[in-house]
């Protein structure tokens, strides 16, 4: 029986020394410049299809341990060393530092007001104005009655120029001004709506129908 009391504080205290130590897996530690660079340099590494054309990624590259280092400090950011190891051909690799936005954008979920526009420019007077190109279903432009073919030329009352649309189109809610085109000149009209950007999840396929003709049935 003594043993068996023995046992039990022995194992109370190991319980209560145990709750004492941190799961090293819950614990979040702050990677440093440095060594994100060096993941980011060891991934090029070890996977960038066109690894031969790159210098810096030569087996022989840096004769020791130091120089090595001396290169990742060389670079401010993580992205300043990736654009170094790119090579100017490739048009497909990218840096992102959110791999949830990755992992987001693969699966077709975007931060998204479900309004697809194009930009133009008039050559006569050189005025600016967007045109709606197609609506996302269950989005905020959906729902606010934004149609294919629609005109608009100001976001929250400032009328689009050559500096200012990439800032204007930006935030994740913004006011359009509707617009018509007279031939000759974009001109304001009252109209205005209001767009949010949400997370859209988009199917692949915008639009599918199935034409009957003569009998005969054909997907499109």
């Amino acid at each position: 029986m003594k043993f068996l009391k023995t046992f039990a504080l022995f194992l109370s205290c190991s319980f209560l020394f145990t709750s004492c130590f941190e799961d090293q897996d819950d614990v979040r530690v702050a990677a440093s410049i440095q060594e994100i660079q060096d993941f980011v340099y060891r991934g090029m590494d070890y996977f960038y299809l066109y690894k031969s054309e790159v210098p810096e990624l030569a087996e022989n590259a840096f004769p020791d341990d130091s120089n090595y280092q001396a290169y990742l400090n060389s670079f401010a950011t993580p992205e300043a060393l990736f654009d170094d190891l790119v090579v100017e051909q490739d048009r497909f690799s990218f840096l992102i530092s959110d791999y949830r936005a990755l992992e987001n954008a693969l699966n077709g979920i975007t931060l998204n007001n479900g309004m697809e526009f194009g930009l133009v420019q008039l050559q006569d007077n050189g005025q600016i104005f967007g045109y709606v190109r197609y609506v996302i279903p269950n989005s905020s432009a959906a729902q606010q009655g934004v149609e294919r073919g629609m005109l608009f030329n100001r976001v929250d009352g400032t009328t689009f120029t050559e500096n200012n649309f990439n800032d204007l189109l930006s935030p994740t809610s913004y006011t359009i001004g509707l617009a018509e085109y007279d031939g000759e000149n974009i001109n304001n009209l009252e109209e205005t709506i209001t767009l949010t950007k949400q997370e859209i999840t988009e199917n692949p396929v915008y639009i599918s129908k199935v034409i009957e003709e003569q009998n005969q049935k054909s997907a499109i």
